[in-house]
């Protein structure tokens, strides 16, 4: 973990190789470019604050075989075949679903179908 500075304002001017520069909101320096009376005066204005950077890498990922995806399991009306449950099945599954269970087959059927 190192300290960074992060400017909270744009426009603070600071040299760099003999270039005088001028802050971004929001801008990260890994080092400040103000000395350490320049910068206690800008953080105690609320211009500047210390913040911590994580050094992190990125995680090495190896690939130890390639899976086909499996096929999306197709909804539950579609794997049964509804003509050949009886109406008294039908109006089992049509209750399940808060459905009207009155009716012939075929309107039994429609309605678990929609």
């Amino acid at each position: 973990m190192t300290m960074a500075i992060k400017a909270l304002v744009a426009g603070l001017m600071y040299d760099v190789v003999g270039q005088v520069r001028r802050t971004e909101e929001g801008q990260l320096f890994e080092e400040s470019p103000w000395d350490k009376f320049q910068l206690a005066r800008l953080i105690g204005q609320g211009l500047v604050e210390e913040t911590t950077t994580l050094e992190t890498s990125e995680p090495k990922v190896e690939v130890l075989e390639e899976v086909e995806e499996e096929p999306e399991v197709e909804a539950e009306e579609e794997l049964l075949d509804l003509t050949k449950l009886s109406a008294k099945e039908l109006r089992a599954l049509c209750k399940e679903r808060d459905l009207d269970t009155s009716g012939k087959k075929s309107e039994l059927i429609a309605r678990l179908e929609e």
